[in-house]
């Protein structure tokens, strides 16, 4: 593959997107050394300090690694790795929990449908075995550990598919939705969780996978529905305040 030169305009990010193709075409494999700084910064018509900035950012990423005197080296990039680095981005950049919310529901309903279509028996007992103990939890009214039973049902809904990717992600959901989702059951309330899970496990159970992607759709849009109308009270509930502020005899 050959390198082109990156006009003026571009930054950083941009060699680094060369860099990344050289290695994702194969023309760079691991374990092999890049060209030198000054070979690079030739061949992008760019500068020295760009090119090393842009080696520096991959290095921090875990794509390329420095050997004092030997140079930069392109290092063996495995699944682990790259989910890694998506959960430091997540714990970097904390999502809303709308957005949360609205994650889930593109992703979601399409692990529940493959759900029910690998699940064996083990999985099966542990969705009615993770319903059971929600229920419990919603009889003590103990948000906490429902919460994390609810983020709990959702991970073993991902291992259902068994699907490794599939997994992956839903860990790194799950460390999001470990302190977005008992902000959302104090929304929602315990009940419609409960109801929908429990639906959800017995879709699983009869192997229907078009009715657990709906319920799964449904679930995840009564939680954004929920939030939506919990930030239109407050927001309400502001300009109440304020109106109130501004009608107040002023103290003589």
């Amino acid at each position: 593959m050959q390198i082109y030169p990156i006009s003026d305009r571009s930054k950083t990010d941009l060699i680094s997107e060369v860099i990344i193709e050289q290695i994702a075409s194969g023309t760079w494999h691991a374990g092999e050394r890049i060209p030198g700084e000054n070979d690079l910064a030739n061949q992008l018509n760019v500068s020295r300090t760009s090119v090393r900035q842009a080696i520096s950012q991959l290095v921090g990423q875990g794509i390329l690694s420095i050997r004092r005197g030997e140079g930069t080296f392109v290092n063996e990039i495995l699944p682990e790795d790259f989910f890694a680095n998506l959960r430091q981005l997540f714990i970097m950049e904390t999502p809303k929990y709308l957005e949360v919310q609205e994650f889930r529901k593109i992703i979601e309903p399409s692990i529940a449908y493959y759900a029910a279509i690998k699940a064996d028996e083990k999985d099966i007992k542990a969705l009615g075995d993770s319903v059971e103990y929600q229920e419990e939890c919603a009889r003590k009214k103990d948000y906490k550990a429902y919460s994390k039973e609810d983020v709990n049902f959702h991970k073993l809904l991902a291992e259902c598919t068994k699907n490794s990717m599939v997994i992956k992600t839903l860990e790194i959901i799950g460390e999001l939705m470990d302190r977005a989702m008992e902000h959302t059951t104090a929304i929602t309330g315990f009940t419609n969780g409960v109801k929908f899970h429990k639906d959800l496990y017995e879709c699983i159970k009869r192997r229907d996978s078009e009715k657990a992607f709906n319920i799964m759709c449904e679930h995840i849009e009564n939680n954004i529905k929920a939030i939506h109308k919990k930030k239109e009270k407050s927001a309400c509930k502001e300009d109440n305040n304020h109106n109130i502020d501004h009608i107040k005899p002023k103290k003589s």
